[in-house]
């Protein structure tokens, strides 16, 4: 498995983020949780779970399309 930057780029790692809330109702992705994206499996739960942890290190960009996420 590749890490999901690299496979979609931020911008679909987000839009990746949304469909599982959509579909879910909730962010709360568990770190070990992984989607399947046009036959590649990309560890969801793993990047948010990341995006977390260095939440405060991140761009003020980043950060902002965090917000909007829900995170």
């Amino acid at each position: 498995m590749r890490p999901l930057d690299r496979i979609l780029g931020s911008a679909g790692c987000f839009g990746l983020g949304e469909d599982f809330r959509e579909r879910e109702g909730h962010l709360n992705v568990p770190q070990r949780h992984i989607e399947q994206i046009d036959g590649e499996q990309v560890r969801l739960g793993q990047w948010l779970s990341n995006l977390r942890r260095r939440r405060s290190s991140l761009s003020p960009q980043r950060r902002a399309a965090l917000d909007e996420l829900g995170l």
